[in-house]
């Protein structure tokens, strides 16, 4: 005799969801977010604006605290990400 199907409707937890076991496995490094631009024209002029504004002000701080820790007698180097190219 054929049995019903038995979690049709199907229960959504609440609150927290158990994350599945990993059985032994290492855990996967989070690389960090990843930014895409939005899809419309208008939202995506004003993402990229914003980010140029945020490159500028993270190139001015960064001149600024170089500056000051040189007229000090120290030295302080910005270290850049290195590039990579997305294959």
């Amino acid at each position: 005799m054929p049995q019903k199907h038995l979690f049709k409707g199907g229960k959504k937890a609440k609150g927290k969801v158990k994350p599945p076991s990993r059985h032994g496995k290492i855990a996967k490094t989070k690389k960090g977010k990843l930014q895409k631009p939005p899809r419309s024209a208008a939202d995506k002029l004003k993402w990229k604006e914003s980010k140029e504004t945020t490159k500028a002000i993270n190139a001015f701080n960064e001149h600024g605290v170089v500056t000051k820790a040189t007229s000090q007698g120290d030295k302080l180097r910005v270290l850049k990400q290195p590039k990579v190219d997305p294959k």
